[in-house]
């Protein structure tokens, strides 16, 4: 079995404790998932995201208040879906490369 001097369960915001403090220490991230946690995955993130697509098609269903006529032609879902996660996942990837760069952490 391998020592470590830190280990990081799940790669959630928890993992962003790393600095140079850290440096000469083993580390070792643990995660069972797709790297960042819940909130950059499936939780807080994309969940406004969705949220905000929404109310932009509310605010066109409800322009008539104030004067302004418009339509919504279609709800094409899976141009929403693209663009959250088309998003997300380089985040994700990119704190995994950067986290796993560091020459002391497996």
């Amino acid at each position: 079995m391998a020592d470590f001097d830190i280990a990081i369960i799940g790669t959630g915001s928890g993992n962003s404790i790393l600095d140079d403090r850290h440096v000469d220490k083993r580390v070792a991230i643990c995660e069972k998932g797709v790297f960042g946690g819940t909130c950059l995955n499936v939780g807080c993130i994309p969940t406004k995201m969705f949220v905000y697509a929404a109310g932009v098609a509310q605010q066109i269903r409800e322009s008539s208040r104030f004067g302004v006529d418009g339509h919504i032609d279609a709800v094409r879902w899976p141009d929403i879906v693209s663009r959250v996660f088309g998003r997300i996942d380089p985040l994700a990837s990119g704190g995994e490369h950067y986290r796993r760069s560091s020459p002391n952490v497996e």
